[in-house]
């Protein structure tokens, strides 16, 4: 169960980028706002994967 929930979760997360894109270039926003807040929400991907791996183990 707990790793359905991680896909689903991860899925969920490429449909909000890809959706945060599509937003950012119809209204214009500069590039380099949309990549930091896509580093930052990778940043905070990898934590959350990284204690998922050490609750797994």
């Amino acid at each position: 169960m707990l790793l359905s929930k991680a896909i689903y979760l991860s899925e969920n997360i490429k449909k909000l980028k890809f959706h945060m894109y599509t937003i950012a270039n119809q209204k214009g926003l500069d590039s380099e706002e949309v990549l930091m807040i896509s580093q930052n929400l990778d940043k905070e991907i990898a934590l959350i994967q990284k204690n998922f791996l050490k609750r797994t183990h």
